[in-house]
């Protein structure tokens, strides 16, 4: 019989605004939330209800069955976090041996039967969760069939209407299960069900990109202005194939991979290419840069990667946009890199439409992009990846499908990186996470045209992943000791063990079995093609197996050897002993049958594009043209200690950035070479002229890039193409148009994209994404050449540089390597104040977006309002600064709050408008002024020998940060796991018997066995376990705890009372809306301590619950500093001791600021560690 425990928690302010807004349920008086946890054991749950404050027991839920109350869970299989990690806490810290299943009630008071269900028909996606009833579920899983290792009969003999009916639930197509007949044929056997389906799965467009490998035969330019300008560049592709391909006996195929390719080999030939790393490892590009450590040259390699998980995003948006960016930090993982920076680039219909308008088989697109960002940010901010740039676009074009993109840097050692050819009796490893059902037959999936059918049936296919795992995963691969054992290395996406595994050698054995899975009762097929997540499989030399999987277990990662490399010509899979499966890699690599088709190219003229009549606040009131802070809040961009570039910049934190910086990651050492990165992408123009719309974004992604300090002739780029499915000439000719604006802007400027993603999928019925190609451009830069785009000061000169068009609305090669240099030179003079794009906007509001940063006025001529060009620079500049012949003087900075264009406008009115379209789509969350700042705070110099102890715990994402922080002033910094999943007991007795050789234990802060339920109770616990050590420790030494561990000490009632005791009256409380916030505050040190003296301070605050709630009164000799701004009504505590004051507890982030880090906001560095460590001294 199941009991249940039940924990109710806070009442839902977004569930309760979004009934009221979106929905229109105006009677709703409140959204109760109740977490339920089941167990069918026989084990006594009494005695587990205090590790769950506030809950109960009870053996049914007929008081919570109301007429307004609803029971959910999540699709059985799934990833749950708040069931994984309170199983972790309950068996792994405290040895329960019980297993709880989750569900949640939610219940609705004040609304109708009517009303309900309207909200259920809201709230339920059954793509990731399922209404159950209040009684006891069914959570057994299942033990499935071997149906699948079963021959298929006469499949050699079929014919071609029995093929054709055969291939209905595969995608592929008639030429390619002809290829698949005729291999078998050869073989001399039968295929089986899970032969095919591996087959289908290896031949997905997903996998081979069939789409861009289809050859095109005839490409025609329909009649038009750009005729002559395509055919143009038609023939200088040709000119160059002609070139590159001389050498070969076959003629190369025209495919559009051809046309994204080309100028990389051409690049190459030309020697433009050479700091370019090429290997059999390709899940990332990769180039040479030389790194400046410390005023010492050092060889890195900067790896970038882009991309999108648009189909599982548009059906399950949460766990879409969740996998993007974990399988996205894989890829360059997977190459034993560093990720330091991410961006995420999005595309919907405009979120703000009536729910009403929602359509039939749709998610409602403010559903969509809501869940969306959620799930991004959630498994971003956990895994501790640092948000360079958000960008959302807006067009009607992707209710067809959604984009959902995250794009990567990385950089690693190059001496920590060795890639060797498999040999026969190597092994393979594979690290992390278990597999399940989630993922199954998701690449398959992801390249086939969605329905209205696909949220009922495609369900299985997105997963949801861990990012604590991966967090370790990033740890181990951190270590040199470590990756140079990796011979080859592939992260687990499409197509799981069978493709990740299978294509690290032509031949090779693995053993299903022996594959970690997740439950029991799953089959070989299941085993092979599952997509669960936080997976990599790394190729070891079987010399090398005991030490890497001791490293591997250091790091609290699961490690099995599941593979053997052999010199066969076969991928080979057992099962319990018996093979059942046998391919030829030869064949899996054919990719399948020929395919061929034809593209017409059309064009409209693009010149009304750059036209524009509406006022500054109709033009702000545009969703493409409006702030997105509110959306931008979700991100955490201050983690990594690295960033250079703030998303949004000025003292107002308002002002969008070209792109986004940061410095290499050189741990515990410092540099001034940074990445960087910046996108284009221009929808609405691509609508006209798939070819402008390409050539436009290709040249201004390497604009932007240029205005971040970076000379044009260093960018690297990749694209990322996304068009309708691909079923007529005239949608062929889109990516045929839209590839070969690419290459002109390629072939002008000697550039090349030497990577890229595709997909082919937009299409929704009668509906079509426009024509996509997004481009990013990449490259090192000096961190001090780099200019933000707000402006910085008052009587500064305005200038425009902008090249004209000519008459086939391009831009003359000289023009643009002309305007390129120019910038270039005044950067490198520190002439230029800041700097801005055009990104398809005008004039105006370009400078209100750098004007809104800092608050400074500014006044234009009156002929430039409304201009808007197709590539141009606005320049801040010093007013006596002599500028080129070819600058146009736009206008000037002033000294007032205002803004004088046709019309005189405060920048108050401005902000308003330019905040209001989205900020409620994405809940903008205000922070109120609470005081003024006062004088900065000084650092001292400081070179300490004291002894600094970091305890990392499953979820902790700080300890770098925290690291370097404490490396600044002493060589003395160590890590210690705690391995809360492989033997905590075991960690717990040897930290004991460590704390002594130490002078500072410092924990940082993360998603600490994820702080679902209870913010901080991990750390509690861990300190229960070392009640006595700790007390000892903190009577002659110092500890310091940030942010979620802070909330543990808090818990543990070391801050109130000194020592482990419960009943503390300080608690953390949720943030407004329940919305994870990031933002940069300043903070004042109210009272003198050895830790720091009266002064100001800045801070990162990024988190979910980041308010202190006492009695000021009763603590206030032991609160140490405030926030100057911070939510209504709140206390806004920063830093807080311990009676002994020997204990130091930070609420923000503190750590996360470098020396010259954020130079896009006015930050002064907290003097906390450097004071510790002459405490100690």
């Amino acid at each position: 019989m199941s009991k249940f425990i039940i924990t109710p928690t806070n009442d839902s302010s977004f569930l309760l605004k979004e009934a009221k807004q979106f929905l229109g349920l105006n009677n709703l008086e409140t959204v109760k939330q109740y977490e339920v946890f089941e167990s069918d054991e026989q084990s006594d749950l009494s005695k587990i209800l205090p590790l769950l404050p506030g809950s109960f027991l009870t053996e049914n839920l007929d008081e919570l069955e109301l007429a307004t109350s609803f029971r959910y869970r999540q699709v059985l299989g799934q990833y749950d976090e708040v069931e994984e990690m309170t199983n972790r806490i309950l068996n792994n810290l405290r040895e329960q041996e019980v297993t709880l299943h989750h569900s949640r009630i939610i219940d609705l008071p004040g609304l109708n039967e009517k009303e309900v269900a309207t909200f259920k028909a809201y709230f339920i996606n059954e793509t990731e969760n399922e209404l159950v009833p209040f009684t006891a579920l069914d959570f057994d899983m299942g033990i499935s069939s071997n149906a699948d290792l079963e021959q298929v009969d006469g499949f050699t003999h079929f014919d071609e209407a029995e093929l054709v009916s055969f291939i209905q639930d595969y995608s592929m197509d008639l030429s390619d299960i002809k290829v698949v007949q005729d291999y078998f044929k050869t073989e001399g056997t039968e295929p089986t069900i899970f032969q095919l389906k591996v087959i289908d799965t290896y031949w997905s467009d997903h996998c081979r990109h069939t789409t861009f490998m289809t050859e095109l035969t005839d490409i025609k330019v329909m009649d038009g202005q750009y005729r002559d300008a395509i055919e143009q560049t038609i023939l200088e592709y040709n000119e160059v194939r002609s070139i590159v391909y001389a050498d070969r006996v076959e003629p190369k195929k025209v495919t559009l991979m051809d046309l994204a390719t080309i100028n990389a080999r051409d690049a190459k030939r030309l020697g433009l290419l050479e700091n370019l790393d090429e290997s059999d490892e390709v899940n990332a590009c990769c180039v040479r840069i030389e790194v400046d450590v410390e005023g010492e040259t050092e060889d890195y390699l900067l790896y970038f990667k882009n991309e999108t998980h648009n189909h599982p995003t548009e059906i399950e948006p949460f766990g879409g946009a969740a996998t993007c960016i974990g399988g996205g930090i894989r890829d360059p993982l997977s190459g034993r890199s560093y990720v330091h920076q991410a961006m995420r680039i999005t595309a919907a219909k405009n979120p703000t439409i009536a729910y009403d308008e929602t359509l039939p088989g749709k998610l409602p697109q403010r559903v969509i992009s809501q869940k969306a960002a959620q799930g991004y940010s959630d498994y971003g901010n956990q895994i501790g990846q640092t948000a360079g740039y958000v960008k959302e676009y807006y067009h009607d074009g992707f209710e067809a499908k959604r984009m959902e993109l995250g794009a990567l840097v990385a950089a690693a050692p190059v001496d920590n990186v060795v890639r060797i050819k498999p040999e026969a009796s190597d092994v393979v490893i594979l690290l992390g996470g278990r597999t399940g059902r989630d993922g199954l037959g998701a690449a398959v999936g992801s390249s086939m045209v969605q329905t209205e059918k696909s949220l009922e049936l495609q369900g299985a296919e997105v997963q949801k992943g861990n990012p604590a795992i991966e967090r370790k995963i990033i740890r181990l691969f951190r270590q040199p000791e470590a990756t140079r054992l990796i011979k080859k290395c592939n992260d687990f996406g499409a197509g799981g063990v069978a493709v990740a595994i299978g294509e690290l050698a032509d031949g090779l054995t693995i053993e299903l079995d022996k594959v970690p899975t997740k439950y029991p009762g799953m089959n070989p097929c299941e085993i092979a093609i599952s997509e669960s997540q936080e997976r990599m499989a790394v190729v070891i030399a079987a010399k090398d197996i005991d030490q890497f999987i001791a490293l591997a277990e250091a790091e609290d990662i699961e490690a099995s050897v599941v593979a053997t490399i052999t010199d066969s010509p076969y991928m080979v899979m057992n099962y319990q002993g018996e093979e059942v499966l046998r391919l030829k890699r030869t064949f899996l690599d054919e990719n399948g049958g020929a395919k061929t088709a034809q593209a017409q190219i059309e064009s409209q003229a693009i010149g009304d594009f750059f036209k524009e009549n509406r006022d500054v606040l109709k033009q702000l009131s545009d969703v493409n043209n409006a702030s997105q802070a509110a959306l931008a809040q979700n991100f955490d961009f201050t983690i990594g200690k690295g960033t250079v570039l703030a998303p949004l910049g000025g003292v107002y934190q308002l002002t969008p950035q070209e792109g986004m910086v940061a410095k290499i990651p050189v741990l515990g050492k410092d540099t001034h070479t940074a990445s960087v990165m910046s996108v284009s992408f221009k929808p609405e123009l691509a609508d006209l002229s798939p070819y402008h719309g390409a050539y436009y974004a290709v040249l201004n992604s390497i604009a932007k890039a240029v205005a971040l300090g970076v000379p044009y002739q260093e960018i690297r780029l990749t694209f990322q193409e996304f068009f309708e499915r691909m079923v007529s000439p005239e949608s062929w000719g889109k990516p045929t148009g839209a590839l070969l604006g690419a290459f002109k802007v390629m072939k002008q400027l000697g550039l090349a994209a030497i990577g890229g993603k595709d997909s082919m999928s937009g299409t929704f019925e009668e509906l079509t994404v426009p024509p996509s190609l997004i481009s990013f451009a990449v490259a090192p830069t000096d961190a001090r050449l780099v200019v933000s785009r707000e402006l910085k000061a008052k009587n500064s000169k305005l200038w425009l540089l902008s090249p004209e068009r000519n008459a086939q609305d391009e831009i003359e090669t000289e023009a643009l390597t002309s305007l390129f240099d120019q910038i270039q030179a005044m950067l490198v003079n520190k002439e230029i104040r800041s700097i801005s794009t055009f990104d398809d906007k005008t004039l105006e509001v370009n400078l209100v977006e750098m004007a809104l940063g800092n608050g400074i006025g500014f006044e234009i001529k009156p002929e430039f309002v409304n201009t808007k060009v197709a590539l141009g620079y606005i320049i801040e500049v010093a007013s006596d600064l002599p500028m080129p012949a070819n600058a146009k003087l736009i206008g000037e900075t002033n000294e007032t709050n205002e803004v004088k264009l046709d019309e005189t406008y405060s920048l108050a009115e401005l902000a308003t408008a330019y905040n209001a379209p989205l900020a409620e789509v994405f809940t903008q969350v205000e922070l109120v002024k609470r005081a003024e700042k006062t004088e900065a705070l000084e650092i001292p110099e400081l070179s300490s020998d004291a002894k600094v102890l970091i305890p990392v715990i499953t979820g902790v994402n700080g300890e770098y940060d925290l690291y370097e922080a404490f490396k600044r002033y002493t060589k003395n910094v160590e890590f210690f796991v705690i391995k809360e999943e492989l033997g905590y007991a075991a960690s717990i007795a040897e930290l004991k018997t460590r704390l002594s050789d130490y002078d500072v234990l410092a924990f940082p802060d993360g998603s600490i066995l994820s702080n679902r339920l209870h913010y901080g109770q991990a750390i509690e616990l861990l300190i229960a376990d070392l009640k006595d050590e700790l007390e000892s420790f903190i009577q002659t030494k110092h500890i310091l705890a940030i942010g979620a561990s802070f909330a543990g000490f808090v818990r543990s009632g070391l801050i109130e009372f000194g020592e482990v005791k419960p009943g503390t009256q300080i608690e953390f409380k949720a943030n407004p809306y329940e919305k994870f916030i990031s933002t940069v505050v300043d903070v004042n040190v109210i009272k003198d301590s050895a830790y720091a003296t009266q002064g100001t301070y800045s801070t990162a605050l990024a988190g979910y619950s980041l308010i202190i709630d006492l009695d000021e009164k009763k603590f206030e000799q032991q609160i140490l500093s405030k926030y100057t701004h911070f939510f209504e009504g709140e206390l806004g505590i920063d830093a807080m001791t311990d009676p002994t004051g020997h204990i130091l507890g930070i609420n923000a982030n503190f750590e996360r600021f470098n020396r010259d880090g954020f130079n896009n906001l006015k930050v002064n560095e907290a003097p906390f560690i450097v004071n510790l460590l002459k405490l100690v001294d």
